[in-house]
């Protein structure tokens, strides 16, 4: 029989990441795809460093 894992608590966010992501808010349309494709990127190349700010970009924060 499996066992069911709970999902990992949320990470807080950094303030670095925090500052990101607020000024990933102030971007233009241009900017946040830009920033987007780094991010997706990053994240593909460095899995286990997948931080939640790069999460939120890819998601397309708001």
């Amino acid at each position: 029989m499996k066992t069911v894992q709970p999902p990992p608590p949320a990470q807080t966010l950094t303030v670095y990441e925090q500052r990101l992501l607020s000024a990933y808010r102030r971007m233009d349309a241009e900017s946040k795809l830009d920033l987007q494709a780094i991010a997706d990127c990053y994240a593909r190349e460095y899995p286990h460093r997948h931080a939640p700010v790069l999460r939120l970009l890819i998601g397309g924060a708001k």
